[in-house]
């Protein structure tokens, strides 16, 4: 069985979760779950499982770091599911055509517009992991050479593929850094057999897309820059303002609780 899966963490984003799983559902019928808190008993969470969004809710424990669990934990998901191909998606995406390209039986990493491993924002970013050991530093060294920019917000993997232990362990070295996932995938995947790197069709960002057509996902940036960037706000809102139509997931309920900037959009 092949699936979609998600993690949410806290309420803060469980708007953008029902928005994006709502959208998915127009292209997918099939399986799709959501990871949650452990001891997550959010009144939300009973609301999202009961809702026709047909999404199965399984609880994880959360890594313990100090902050940004949610990133350390996102790669020890394929050690909690049991679908045969699964495609992971952020909570702050828009599927807005078929995904179904994504499955695979090994590993499938999406690149950032495009953005390198030597560009500014990146290198800033990588250069953080510097120090930690010899086998790092090799690794940090290497991305001096220009490789796509990865972003960890889609990737999709197989059942049988067994090494996203190695990202998995890479992380834990540093697992409350910012984007720990993602610059410990950006740091590993070459070493990694099997990596299949797709376009920005299926990861999209509406602020730094460059002229990208057939786009099938938008992945907005996290911290209501959805609600604050014009890109962002014109293709989020439409969608968000059907989900209230709709009242999937009763979110009409709960949806201000979470983020205060929606009550002007309520």
């Amino acid at each position: 069985m092949n699936g979609f899966v998600y993690q949410l963490t806290g309420m803060g984003h469980a708007e953008l979760f029902v928005v994006s799983c709502f959208n998915l559902r127009k292209f997918w019928d099939g399986h799709i779950t959501v990871f949650v808190e452990q001891a997550d008993d959010s009144p939300i969470i009973a609301e999202i499982t009961d809702s026709d969004l047909r999404v199965d809710v399984q609880r994880i424990p959360i890594a313990k770091c100090r902050r940004n669990s949610h990133m350390a934990t996102k790669t020890t998901l394929w050690r909690h599911t049991t679908l045969g191909q699964a495609i992971y998606l952020d909570c702050d995406t828009l599927p807005v055509g078929p995904l179904d390209e994504l499955f695979t039986t090994d590993l499938t990493l999406t690149t950032f517009s495009d953005w390198i491993s030597t560009g500014k924002t990146v290198a800033k970013r990588i250069q953080q992991w510097e120090g930690v050991s010899p086998m790092i530093d090799d690794m940090v060294s290497r991305t001096k050479n220009i490789e796509p920019a990865i972003n960890t917000g889609v990737f999709a993997w197989g059942a049988e593929y067994s090494h996203l232990y190695k990202w998995e362990d890479l992380c834990m070295v540093r697992p409350g850094n910012f984007l720990s996932d993602e610059i410990a995938m950006q740091l590993i995947y070459p070493d990694l057999p099997r990596v299949r790197l797709v376009d920005q069709r299926f990861n999209c960002s509406p602020t730094y897309g460059r002229g990208q057509e057939d786009v099938r996902l938008w992945h907005f940036h996290g911290k209501r820059r959805h609600l604050r960037k014009e890109e962002g706000k014109k293709l989020w809102l439409p969608a968000f303002r059907e989900v209230l139509d709709a009242n999937v997931a009763n979110i009409t309920r709960w949806v201000t609780t979470g983020d205060t900037n929606l009550r002007h959009h309520v």
